[in-house]
């Protein structure tokens, strides 16, 4: 194993690449599935992917700071760190956070999966089977996190976005198989099946990526890594708490409005919400990618050479920020008519929904990036910030939801962000830069 970190060129463009791969194929998977679906199954799976990223939470929390202590030991320790000992350490956290996520699970199932959708009703008996094996999934997604940590700590993000297309692939022709065989019930129940086939053939591929790329090390590296794991024990527990914080505000901005819709507005709006903001998210996702696979080469930048930590930020931020209205555009133009051409029966939001879905992701871009470049001091400033703007969305999406309709929801979000969040942290990483940067 080298002792630096790998963040080449190559490593930064081939991580690009098959995260860019591996959304256009979700992408086409996200149509195939509204072709596969009706309205009222696909407004459920939505609803099913609501409660995955809040059960996501604490995973969410969690996992961009183990990768961060992987990347620091990287930088610090050097051939003196250990990366599956360190590993032994932290899959015992992520126990723990399947332990919670499963009794959330069980909760919402009893609640609020009950009374949205009936989900106990004798005759949605598929729904309920659907849902636990969505459920089994995320345990596994939360388990298997941990492994991807160690992976994107050391900056193997070109093999392991590779890992995410091929799964996402092979999920992808496996729908496209249901629906040339023209199944006409129970297409929930199966779409959710073939999706946690995909997840385990994913998982299979990515622990033996893991072992590959580390192997057991001698007494001598031991020593430094359980020290280093000591050392950092404590911080971590607090960062953890932070992300906490920062992640259930995300949830709380992003998934309000889909939580509350189903109470106010019919199903087939409910899918046709969560498919244009499904389709803005990919193209977010791709583009925020580009920020994650540079911060290991950022955290280095920050230690030995500022002037390159400048550089690379303002080119990540641009780049990214034009990329996002390109995508958005794209999106707000062509949405339908590539639907309408797909013979799709749900459709994308207007023309003016899908504006002001642009200008709120743009300006997520645009204080997204910022905040992560504040994240290579091994802090996470905005924590706080974040969670009363999701309460405050919140609030809003139940006020605003039930005048305003699917409306209602992007005004919350847009005007949650804008009161804080879209401002503060691009003028935080101004500052940060004048002092570190050489600006």
């Amino acid at each position: 194993m080298k002792s630096a970190i790998r963040s080449g060129k190559e490593q930064i463009l081939m991580g690009v690449i098959y995260k860019a791969l591996f959304m256009l194929i979700t992408s086409i998977n996200a149509l195939v599935i509204v072709k596969l679906l009706t309205p009222e199954e696909l407004g459920i799976w939505y609803i099913f992917m609501a409660l995955q990223t809040l059960l996501f939470i604490l995973n969410s929390a969690l996992t961009p700071n183990i990768s961060r202590q992987y990347s620091i030991a990287f930088t610090d320790i050097g051939e003196g760190f250990d990366p599956r000992l360190f590993h032994t350490k932290i899959i015992i956290i992520y126990n723990k956070i399947i332990l919670v996520a499963t009794v959330m699970g069980v909760f919402f199932t009893l609640t609020y999966l009950n009374y949205v959708v009936d989900i106990f009703r004798l005759g949605n008996a598929s729904i309920l089977l659907s849902w636990v094996i969505v459920f089994a999934s995320i345990l596994l997604e939360i388990y298997f996190t941990s492994y991807e940590c160690a992976l994107n700590g050391f900056g193997e993000f070109k093999k392991v976005n590779k890992v995410n297309f091929v799964s996402r692939l092979i999920l992808t022709l496996s729908i496209f198989t249901l629906l040339l065989s023209d199944v006409q019930s129970n297409c929930l129940l199966i779409f959710c099946g073939l999706y946690f086939f995909s997840n385990i053939i994913k998982r299979v591929m990515i622990i033996n990526l893991f072992n590959h790329t580390f192997k057991d090390r001698g007494l001598k590296e031991s020593r430094k890594t359980v020290d280093f794991f000591e050392r950092i024990r404590c911080k971590l527990q607090k960062l953890s708490f932070l992300s906490l914080l920062s992640s259930i505000g995300g949830v709380l901005i992003v998934r309000s409005g889909m939580f509350i819709l189903p109470f106010y507005v019919p199903m087939d709006q409910v899918a046709s919400y969560g498919l244009t903001y499904q389709l803005f998210e990919l193209g977010f996702n791709v583009i925020f990618t580009i920020s994650i696979i540079v911060t290991p080469a950022w955290i280095s930048a920050y230690k030995n050479n500022p002037e390159g930590l400048k550089k690379s930020f303002t080119w990540v931020k641009y780049i990214s920020l034009l990329l996002m209205l390109i995508c958005g555009l794209l999106i707000t133009f062509l949405g339908n008519i590539i639907l309408e051409f797909a013979d799709v029966e749900t459709r994308v939001q207007s023309v003016i929904f899908c504006f002001y879905l642009l200008v709120i992701f743009v300006l997520q871009v645009n204080h997204s990036i910022s905040g992560q470049l504040l994240t290579i001091q091994n802090k996470i400033p905005f924590a706080y910030a974040s969670f009363l703007s999701g309460i405050f969305a919140l609030i809003l999406s139940g006020i605003l939801i039930k005048y305003y309709s699917v409306f209602g929801a992007i005004y919350a979000i847009l005007i949650s962000q804008l009161i804080y969040n879209n401002w503060k942290w691009p003028y935080e990483a101004y500052k940060f830069l004048r002092v570190h940067g050489n600006v």
